[in-house]
């Protein structure tokens, strides 16, 4: 059985990320991908919490730009009403603007959520697809 807090789910996820796919340690690691996966959908408070100790622990280019194309991206399609609120605070609140360059790998488009523009607005960014 998997370990289930939050920390052991951030470096797992990280170390699946940085082996890559195909790897002994990508596929050992792979069930915290499927965790904060399923936090994402049921327990989206939660899942921003993992995210976050995964920037704190490691803020690559690599890991930033796979939670923003992957997990936040994710949780603004499946909950965005439940942590917009709480991604603004993030993303205002860091004096070293990393959750705001995860945020910027992110794609969305109207489809996705109803807050489009205020998420591309607290990144900073323009939205990446036009309408």
């Amino acid at each position: 059985m998997e370990p289930s807090d939050n920390h052991s789910i951030a470096k797992s996820w990280i170390a699946m990320h940085l082996a890559g796919s195909g790897t002994k340690v990508y596929e050992e690691n792979f069930w915290a991908f499927e965790k904060l996966d399923d936090l994402i959908h049921k327990d989206p408070h939660r899942a921003l919490e993992i995210i976050k100790a995964i920037i704190k622990a490691d803020s690559s280019e690599l890991i930033l730009s796979n939670l923003g194309a992957g997990q936040i991206e994710d949780l603004m399609c499946y909950n965005d009403a439940a942590v917009i609120d709480d991604i603004q605070a993030e993303a205002e609140a860091e004096a070293n603007l990393l959750f705001k360059k995860a945020m910027s790998s992110t794609w969305l488009d109207s489809s996705d959520t109803k807050h489009l523009e205020r998420f591309y607005k607290i990144a900073g960014i323009q939205p990446p697809l036009d309408e």
